[in-house]
């Protein structure tokens, strides 16, 4: 399911690996970190 923050994540790191790809691959490495420990970029308003 994508939702529409992940498209824009993944839009924005689209744009900057046009300039700098380090920044998508780490942006990438955090955002799938995030997912398998659980953690949200965002808090959803339960814990």
């Amino acid at each position: 399911m994508i939702t529409f923050e992940l498209a824009v994540f993944f839009i924005n790191c689209y744009i900057f690996s046009q300039h700098n790809p380090q920044i998508a691959v780490y942006a990438t490495y955090v955002y799938s970190k995030r997912l398998v420990f659980g953690e949200r970029p965002h808090k959803s308003g339960f814990s």
